[in-house]
């Protein structure tokens, strides 16, 4: 934390960012607010939000795109979401690079090139 003798102009931008996150920016990630034991075991975006770590308008976006699981009661405008869905959406979304997307479609190409010709 940035002490109390240095001035306001003596600081660098980095020392400020990096003293509000050091007070302000675990406390936001701590601040997970658990589900409501009343609606279950769902959330609504902005915990959604801070749990994937996404913005709650990215998280609009997918749910305009269906690309995340959610849920919503025809009746009541808000989308709702299970912690343990996104959990395992999370850990479904693999990485695979580039470079192995290549070898993967060359390879499924070839293989159906075979069939064709055999056929």
């Amino acid at each position: 934390m940035i002490g109390l003798n240095k001035r306001l102009n003596e600081l660098t931008w980095g020392e400020i960012i990096s003293d509000l996150d050091e007070r302000y920016g675990k406390q936001a990630m701590l601040k997970v607010i658990p589900a409501n034991p009343a609606s279950g075991d769902f959330m609504n975006v902005k915990e959604c939000a801070i749990l994937t770590g996404y913005k709650p308008d990215y998280i609009r976006q997918l749910v305009f795109k269906k690309a995340i699981p959610y849920h919503k009661n025809p009746k009541l405008k808000p989308v709702r979401f299970k912690r343990e869905e996104i959990l395992a959406w999370m850990t479904s979304k693999k990485f695979t690079p580039i470079s192995e997307q290549a070898e993967n479609y060359i390879s499924e190409r070839s293989v159906l090139k075979i069939k064709t010709r055999k056929s």
